[in-house]
């Protein structure tokens, strides 16, 4: 197998606001160097002087260099005989692939990283930095960050990672699309097998396992992987997968209850990278009032607090698709709700308006009752049960189907497994959801 290792110096820490300076590769088979390339590059962001006191790369120094675009082909040819490696890799794949992505040309290659090479064959080290573990291994690096001085130091730590290596773990890991090519540096490839592939709650934590970041999906497993395998300019984002050191999940068998989970414990929790809920949204609400002509109008409005409605919302464009829906369903003029006109002109009396609105605010007195939500479970054998009471969330359980036929409605509601917050974000994902379901799959327990 050929290696393509590769180290760049930039003019800075992130892709999106900085560009390389320098970029070095070497190819080898494993056991020697075959071939190297390396150049100064002109780049599109002047060099700080932190960053020249770092390198010894001025500004001066690049005047005269060729730009990417120049070396292209050059650079292209070389990184494509190899798999592309290098210390901490999703740093220099970044830059790269933001170069060629200017000049309209994709690159996606196979890659390797030394420090997950060497945390897997050489766990225990306090630290991975090439400067920590060239002293560890006594390798000679007499120019550090300027890259090719870096890239030939790496070289010599693959070749003693690939001695070190018996079991073939770095051929494995070399294999296209294998997760270690794309997982954060401290994150184990058996976290993200064990992750689920259908709906639930994901967990990203640090080495304390403290969280730092909680995620919904209908496919945990898939969603992870975009995390890690989407673009990775901004220094934000960098920071962020850098912390990250375990991931785990929670099936939730939908997700419209992994919604309401996420939700619980985001609030419960406040990851520090979860930042939605944190910032309290307007609240809306569907206001009655009475038009010059006898008819009694319904619109969407932003609530006062303490404000009481027919029905409340976070957004008012949700407010007016439920008015939307509404109309439909009830036949009701939608002139008489502040929408367009339909082509149909319905010519209800304002005493026949007045009792389809009666017919919606009873169904919606219906719904506030103690409510209980049929779900799929997380394997066919079982049922998830959502409970509910007016229209706040209140927790869930999940039940074997053969559990299930012996328990009555009134015993089911005494078994509440899993409590939740409710919260105006679990109530909109609880009233979106009971206006979509059909009456055979909730239940209402009588007072």
């Amino acid at each position: 197998m050929i290696y393509a290792v590769t180290d760049i110096e930039t003019t800075g820490s992130h892709a999106s606001g900085n560009s390389i300076t320098e970029i070095a590769i070497v190819l080898s088979d494993g056991q020697k160097e075959i071939d190297r390339f390396e150049t100064l590059l002109q780049p599109d962001h002047p060099i700080p002087y932190h960053i020249t006191t770092l390198t010894g790369i001025d500004n001066h120094m690049v005047a005269d260099a060729p730009r990417f675009e120049e070396v292209a082909d050059e650079i292209e040819s070389f990184l494509a005989q190899g798999v592309f490696v290098a210390h901490n890799v999703g740093f220099d794949y970044s830059f790269i692939k933001k170069q060629f992505e200017a000049i309209g040309r994709k690159w996606n290659p196979t890659r390797l990283c030394t420090v997950r090479l060497t945390r897997k064959l050489v766990p225990g080290l306090h630290s991975y930095s090439l400067g920590n573990l060239c002293r560890h291994f006594g390798i000679l690096n007499n120019t550090a960050h300027r890259a090719m001085s870096d890239t030939l130091a790496t070289v010599k730590l693959l070749h003693l990672l690939i001695d070190l290596d018996h079991h073939n773990y770095i051929l494995d890991q070399a294999q296209k699309n294998s997760p270690s090519s794309w997982l954060p540096n401290k994150v184990k490839e058996a976290d993200y097998d064990a992750l689920s592939s259908g709906p639930g709650v994901y967990y990203f934590r640090d080495e304390k396992g403290e969280l730092l970041y909680i995620g919904m999906s209908g496919n945990i497993q898939k969603r992870v992987k975009q995390h890690f395998t989407g673009k990775m300019q901004s220094s934000r984002r960098q920071a962020f997968l850098k912390d990250i050191a375990h991931i785990d999940c929670k099936d939730c068998g939908s997700e419209f209850l992994a919604r309401l989970v996420e939700d619980h414990e985001i609030r419960h929790h406040w990851p520090k990278h979860n930042k939605a809920q944190k910032h309290p949204s307007k609240k809306f609400g569907v206001l009655e009032y009475p038009d010059q002509k006898g008819y009694l109008r319904w619109g969407i409005q932003q609530l006062r607090k303490g404000q009481s409605s027919i029905i409340s919302f976070q957004s008012a464009a949700e407010g007016r698709e439920w008015l939307h829906q509404s109309s439909k369903q009830y036949r009701i003029n939608p002139n008489l709700f502040g929408l367009p006109e339909m082509l149909e002109q319905l010519k209800d009396t304002p005493a026949e308006h007045a009792l389809k609105l009666q017919k919606i605010k009873s169904d919606l007195a219906q719904r506030k009752a103690k409510t209980i939500i049929k779900l799929q479970g997380r394997s066919k054998d079982e049922l998830a049960m959502v409970y509910a009471e007016n229209e706040q969330v209140l927790g869930y359980s999940f039940f074997d189907f053969n559990e299930l036929g012996s328990l009555k409605p009134e015993a089911l509601w005494e078994d509440i497994q899993e409590t939740l917050s409710s919260s105006p974000t679990s109530n909109a994902i609880l009233r979106k959801h009971l206006s979509s379901i059909k009456a055979i799959d909730f239940l209402h327990i009588d007072e």
